[in-house]
């Protein structure tokens, strides 16, 4: 089956319509004015340029969320630097001249 013309269009990754929904936002004039700037500095719609950027900020928390647990876990498991829980060594032998 062929593609539609707007499937050809449509960047990889991008969401069909229908898998999206509508929100209203309310910005403050001069946040409108500095954020539709940034819009047309990168050559996209504004509405097109804020749904990228809630995107890039909901995909950049998760990844942080990720590694935010990942380094909870290991500070809860340990490293293990090999000395079976015990030092063998005194702190006068450590700092010997």
């Amino acid at each position: 089956m062929k593609a539609s013309k707007a499937e050809k269009r449509r960047p990889s990754g991008a969401r069909r319509a229908s898998d999206r929904k509508e929100v209203r936002i309310l910005l403050s004039r001069r946040t409108l004015e500095n954020v539709s700037r940034l819009a047309d500095r990168s050559g996209k719609a504004l509405p097109e340029f804020l749904s990228e950027v809630v995107d890039d900020l909901v995909e950049d928390r998760a990844g942080y969320d990720a590694a935010l647990r990942r380094l909870e876990r290991r500070l809860k498991d340990g490293i293990d630097l090999g000395t079976g829980g015990a030092a063998d060594w005194t702190r006068d032998e450590l700092h010997a001249r």
